[in-house]
């Protein structure tokens, strides 16, 4: 009846993390919570770091801020793909909940007034325009070993970039994208010239990009 249902993370290229925890409680009375945090180098399987907070839940939804910090952290860009593991558990006396491992990586995106930076250095996008062309299946790829074998294709021709013209992939995308250091432009399914015109399609649009971040906003790529 208390559980953890989202975790989304803010990693910088200091090593900082932020980590924002949304926590659901069924029952009608605040309940005494522990989280417990164990981040892990995604490569090696070491332990970087640990946390324990205690905490009141009150009924209903509840959110929770935490941060870590993490000497010596390796970054993630398209040269070095770095990732780390977020592991968090809550306990209370009406149960235990432990949460899926969230990959992220630690990295930073700005601009200059030319470039994207990542990690405070310039990066020129070398993209391909992917309008979800898949002939053989009708649909697109939903698995990690089909992504892997395009954005490997896109990174042999030197590109560190994809635009998906009105729609958002799957998430074997971003995942296989992590483990590259691809830099994935996903977009919402939109291919009009009247914006705003019409409130209820607005709506929905605003809608639906708040979902794409909510679902995918870890992934590094």
């Amino acid at each position: 009846d208390v559980q953890i249902s989202q975790i989304r993370t803010f990693p910088d290229d200091t090593g900082q993390l932020d980590i924002e925890i949304s926590v659901l409680n069924r029952s009608q009375k605040e309940q005494k919570a522990k989280l417990c945090f164990e981040l892990r180098d995604r490569k090696t399987g070491k332990v970087v770091n640990t946390m324990e907070s205690n905490c009141r839940i009150t009924s209903g939804r509840n959110r929770i801020v935490e941060s870590l910090k993490v000497s010596d952290v390796k970054l993630w860009d398209e040269f070095s793909p770095s990732l780390y593991e977020l592991n968090c558990s809550l306990m209370s006396k009406l149960g235990n909940d432990v949460y899926e491992p969230v990959i992220f990586g630690f990295r930073s995106i700005g601009k200059t007034e030319d470039y994207i930076t990542v990690n405070g250095l310039e990066r020129y996008l070398r993209g391909n325009l992917d309008c979800a062309v898949f002939p053989l299946t009708g649909y697109p790829a939903t698995d990690k070993k089909s992504w892997l074998h395009i954005l490997r294709s896109y990174k042999d021709f030197g590109l560190n970039h994809v635009r998906f013209h009105s729609w958002c992939p799957p998430e074997a995308a971003f995942i296989a994208g992590d483990e590259l250091g691809m830099y994935l432009q996903a977009e919402l399914p939109m291919w009009i010239k009247d914006v705003g015109k019409y409130p209820a399609r607005r709506d929905f649009f605003e809608k639906e990009m708040y979902a794409i971040l909510d679902a995918y906003g870890n992934h590094p790529s």
